[in-house]
């Protein structure tokens, strides 16, 4: 997983309709790494943070959807 700063910048260099994306994939990558964690706590934050991100990605596709119908309606 890239370190704080480039995933910041990543984000932020990516298209709005693409973040969705970006947010999915470190949901992926904090679920694979809950899979391998021992320690009960960490998993479970983990695996919270991958829900979190799953969320992101979810709102940001509705944000883009709205979009795209409110485009169209103009």
């Amino acid at each position: 997983m890239p370190g704080v700063v480039s995933a910041i910048y990543s984000l932020a260099a990516r298209p709005k309709h693409d973040r969705a994306t970006w947010y999915r994939e470190h949901a992926e990558q904090f679920q694979r790494l809950a899979g391998m964690e021992t320690q009960p706590r960490v998993r479970a934050r983990l695996l919270e943070l991958a829900n979190e991100y799953t969320q992101l990605a979810d709102a940001k596709i509705g944000i883009a959807r709205r979009a795209v119908v409110r485009e169209a309606a103009d």
